[in-house]
């Protein structure tokens, strides 16, 4: 089963743990459309995602999947990735 959640610009936030156990790092997500899949406990969203993170990267793409199980997310389609100290563009 599967919850939709549509909106112009929808935001999401929640947290993923980093490499260290006491290290926490907050994502936000905005899309059109955002799906959580409760079953897989994985976040999919599309259409013109925004990705910004609390320690300063931003990356835009055209899709999105998240695993919050594994901690690991994948952004592809035109995607361009902002740090503070750089910028890059690739496909995912």
């Amino acid at each position: 089963m599967r919850i939709f959640i549509s909106a112009a610009l929808a935001v999401f936030c929640f947290a993923a743990v980093g490499a260290q156990a006491d290290a926490m790092v907050l994502i936000r997500l905005r899309a059109d459309r955002i799906a959580f899949y409760y079953s897989r406990f994985v976040v999919m969203a599309d259409g013109n995602v925004d990705v910004r993170t609390s320690d300063g990267m931003e990356i835009r793409g055209d899709a999105f999947s998240m695993d919050l199980r594994l901690n690991r997310f994948l952004v592809a389609g035109d995607v361009q990735l902002t740090t503070p100290h750089a910028s890059l563009s690739g496909a995912a």
